[in-house]
């Protein structure tokens, strides 16, 4: 069965990019309507054929002027509560990035309550491999009964990866409190470049919301919360830009390398390219 909330749910707070203060209201939606996001009186349903490309982030947009950013984390949120349908009022164009993690969206998620929209929901059945790449970067599914994910990373302090069947329970017990991070000279060269740019960077980063990296270790304003943070984070970040194929539920196997939140909406047009590549299960 699909679902949705019970009660509209108010979020606020700063972006990362932006450093825009925004709240953003969740609120109960129809069933079919899938999430939404509304900004300026328009619509922007969460599909990968709405995305545009602005740097680390997703972003969708329907028109230069009505766009979204910074999406990922709250989708991921969805995706740990059960929601199929939802409304997302904001303010600005970029959804608060809180802790940087999703446990902030989840935590508030729940105080909603969610409710069933007595429709079926889809599952999205992986039936061939298919692969995007860049350079010896690559992000690839293949049919499996399950949804799992083999991600692999090599930040700055080190190589790390995760390999487990993803289910929501999962997500919340590895990855719900798992930070974002970046290398902190670059973040820093950002803040400077891109402070009056029409597509600011980093500006809302700082020790509170980022592990920032140097050659020889994570920075962050209290110790990591796992050893191994920054791979969960990026679990967490592809279950979020995974939603954009319009459900939660998947059966494949996902594997990565270094991927990118460009690359996981590049596979998801490859997937869509071709009816044969997959089919619609009702459940």
């Amino acid at each position: 069965m699909q679902y949705t909330l019970t009660n509209p749910v108010y979020i606020s707070g700063k972006g990362l990019h932006t450093n825009r203060y925004n709240t953003i209201i969740i609120s109960p939606a129809p069933a079919d309507t899938g999430i939404v996001f509304c900004i300026s009186g328009k619509a922007i349903p969460t599909h990968y054929s709405h995305v545009i490309d602005k740097p680390l982030c997703t972003c969708i947009a329907t028109d230069e002027q009505h766009y979204i950013r910074t999406i990922e984390h709250l989708l991921a949120a969805l995706f740990c509560i059960g929601i199929d349908n939802a409304y997302i009022y904001s303010q600005t164009n970029e959804i608060p990035i809180l802790d940087g993690s999703c446990n902030g969206f989840y935590q508030q998620l729940q105080l909603a309550g969610i409710q069933q929209n007595n429709s079926p929901v889809k599952k999205l059945i992986i039936k061939k491999t298919i692969e995007y790449r860049q350079g010896n970067r690559y992000i690839k599914v293949s049919p499996n009964d399950d949804f799992s994910i083999h991600l692999q990373i090599k930040p700055k302090c080190g190589y790390q990866n995760y390999n487990k069947i993803i289910t929501p329970e999962v997500l919340i017990s590895d990855c719900i409190d798992a930070r974002t991070f970046g290398p902190l000279y670059k973040g820093i060269l950002a803040k400077v470049l891109t402070k009056f740019s029409k597509t600011p960077v980093a500006q809302g980063a700082s020790t509170h919301n980022t592990i920032l990296l140097t050659k020889k270790k994570s920075y962050v304003k209290n110790s990591l919360r796992y050893t191994d943070e920054h791979v969960r984070h990026r679990v967490m970040d592809l279950v979020g830009d995974l939603m954009l194929c319009g459900t939660r539920h998947i059966s494949g196997h996902f594997e990565t390398y270094s991927t990118s939140h460009a690359m996981n909406a590049k596979l998801l047009e490859k997937i869509f390219v071709d009816q044969s590549n997959f089919e619609w299960q009702e459940i």
